[in-house]
């Protein structure tokens, strides 16, 4: 072959390479563009059955925003805001739809913002969720999800659990609700409540009631009227590394028992920095830091419970005080507080 052969040859064999490279890259953003979902109108009460991108906002909806009508889908907002007239849900699952994800978007001005009911392994993510005169978001008897990186306020309860375990609220902010921030109440089980924020609350940045297992852990809650985090009747709880300020009371026990409280740090509230009630017993109060409290830093009016290096030190009162029938584990310590005797019932250094 000829010189002038091999070089058309070599023309010929590129220009079929480039040819096929272009088709692939034509057939690539082909099948990227099929599977990328379009965004699509909603209407207000649209029952959602399939996956959707929200294209628009909806405004002053009469009942319902939106309305989960299947399992297994993500219904993403796209930074829409869902708006009602303090009727109706923003979000409704209450048909027990498992495994859906709703994110990203404004959720305001319903009677409930987002509502679950029977409803396992939902996602609810970054979401703007106020306004909502009854709760911003709220599950019952919804069981394994997650709310995360929400950001609640100004409804009556802000997120609220009822019967349903094993959920986990994370990295989320409720502020400004009348009464509470975050409420596990009645039978939760097994949840886990970290890194949240709470605070400006009437009455509570976190409560529960009647729940066993749960475990609440790295939240800062602050100037909430009652109290940062007082659980009621509680078992086996695991309150750790919180940190409380200016709230009515730190940390308040009412009728729990056999939890652990370790590691919280808790500062300039109204009242007592941290405080078990006299029938809270079989409690472990450890390693818990409470400083320049209204008055005592650690109050323990019942028994069976037992202090073990805890510190508490420029409280207005005392630094510890222990009812008779608690134990010592030895390693408190105390100083500058305002009563004298810096401690009652254990022996501070």
């Amino acid at each position: 072959m000829n010189r002038r052969s091999k070089s058309t040859s070599r023309l010929v064999r590129i220009a079929l390479l480039a040819l096929a490279a272009a088709a692939f890259l034509i057939l690539g953003a082909g099948q990227a563009s099929a599977n990328k979902k379009p965004k699509q109108n909603v209407t207000c009460g649209q029952v959602i059955t399939h996956s959707t991108h929200v294209k628009n906002d909806l405004t002053d909806c009469p009942g319902d925003g939106l309305v989960i009508g299947a399992s297994n889908i993500k219904l993403d907002l796209g930074g829409h805001t869902i708006d009602g007239v303090n009727a109706g849900d923003g979000i409704n699952n209450t048909g027990g739809f498992d495994n859906v994800t709703v994110r990203h978007g404004t959720i305001q001005q319903f009677h409930t913002g987002v509502e679950l009911m029977n409803a396992v392994g939902n996602n609810l993510n970054r979401l703007k969720v106020t306004q909502n005169p009854f709760d911003g978001i709220r599950l019952t008897g919804s069981n394994n999800s997650k709310i995360a990186h929400v950001r609640e306020s100004s409804s009556f309860d802000g997120i609220f659990l009822t019967n349903s375990d094993h959920n986990r609220i994370t990295h989320s902010r409720a502020n400004g609700n009348g009464s509470s921030g975050i409420v596990l109440q009645f039978l939760n089980d097994f949840n886990k409540v970290d890194h949240n924020v709470a605070h400006d609350n009437g009455a509570w940045g976190l409560t529960s009631d009647a729940s066993h297992n749960d475990t609440y852990t790295h939240n800062r809650l602050f100037k909430n009227g009652t109290a940062g985090l007082e659980p009621f009747n509680g078992v086996s709880l695991s309150v750790t590394k919180n940190t409380l300020t200016k709230n009515g009371v730190g940390i308040l026990f009412f009728n729990t028992d056999t939890s652990l409280l370790k590691g919280n740090n808790t500062r300039l509230n109204t009242t007592d920095g941290i405080q078990t009630d006299a029938a809270s017993t079989g409690n472990q109060l450890v390693k818990n830091h409470s400083n320049k409290n209204g008055h005592d830093g650690i109050h323990v009016a019942g028994a069976g419970n037992t202090l073990t290096k805890n510190h508490a030190d420029k409280n207005v009162n005392l630094g510890i005080f222990a009812f008779a029938g608690n134990t010592d584990g030895g390693g408190n310590t105390a100083h500058l507080n305002g009563n004298a005797l810096q401690c009652s019932g254990v022996v501070c250094n």
